[in-house]
């Protein structure tokens, strides 16, 4: 099996990137409703559309914050306006669960859209795939003192410093959103951005990066040089994955399957 991975290198918006996404988990749900189609029909399985690849989408955003869909709706405008900062961020809602976070320069985004049926996973066991695919990756460029805690995420030991948020949505067995892994306080706008919200609503909690936790060549870490290797990280825990390669945005809004071959 291959896995894609599309890589947005540079700043980019979190529409862009929630597009494509988007893209591709419509692309997942055409091929199975053609998939259920044919097996109703007691067509052979020939004449289904094979699965999509899995495939990553990685980024870094431009300043956002984003809520998950219960909590859009208690925001008031006093609260996006001060979120807004005259410009300087946007507020969106996310079609996830959980609560506010913040997206920006410094931080690695990346959305697998996976069929977990084919890969025999649970959700739960996803969302621990995941972490345990941070905590690799953290050690791999020398921070190892990480942690899964009662609380979503990954952190520095103690967990009192958050170093990954984990946020998922699950439909038809196909998964999107996914990690936001803090790198380096690019420009002082990861904590700049973290530092006016209570992130992920836990009190008394604060938000770090691979920098400021020792990680090699700190002076010259960037999303771009980590994004490759949470992909092949995941790809191993993934299994059975032959190749990983790279994706175009062309490539992930092609294809549209609205009918029954024969």
């Amino acid at each position: 099996m291959r896995l894609g991975h599309l890589q947005l290198r540079g700043l980019t918006s979190y529409h862009h990137a929630a597009q494509l996404q988007e893209a591709l988990l419509q692309r997942h749900f055409g091929v199975k409703n053609l998939q259920r189609a044919v097996k109703a029909k007691g067509a052979s399985d020939s004449s289904a559309p094979n699965s999509p690849d899995p495939t990553v989408i990685t980024a870094e955003f431009h300043p956002i914050y984003t809520f998950g869909r219960r909590q859009i709706n208690t925001v008031s405008e006093e609260q996006r306006r001060f979120l807004q900062d005259s410009g300087k961020a946007m507020v969106v809602e996310a079609q996830r669960g959980g609560q506010v976070t913040y997206h920006g320069p410094g931080q690695l985004v990346a959305y697998p859209v996976i069929d977990l049926r084919q890969h025999k996973i649970t959700p739960r066991r996803y969302i621990r795939l995941l972490e345990e695919t941070v905590m690799e990756v953290c050690a791999s460029f020398g921070v190892p003192a990480v942690e899964t805690t009662e609380d979503p995420g990954v952190w520095v030991k103690g967990g009192q410093r958050k170093i990954c948020a984990v946020g998922v949505q699950i439909r038809m067995g196909i998964t999107s959103h996914g990690i936001g892994l803090n790198v380096t306080d690019r420009d002082n706008l990861l904590s700049w951005g973290f530092g006016r919200i209570v992130a992920c609503g836990l009190e008394g909690k604060h938000v770090t990066c691979l920098g400021a936790e020792g990680a090699r060549d700190a002076g010259r870490l960037n999303v771009d040089s980590v994004a490759p290797e949470f992909v092949k990280a995941l790809a191993a825990r993934l299994g059975a994955i032959d190749e990983i390669y790279q994706a175009s945005e062309e490539g992930l809004q092609g294809h549209e399957y609205d009918s029954v071959g024969t």
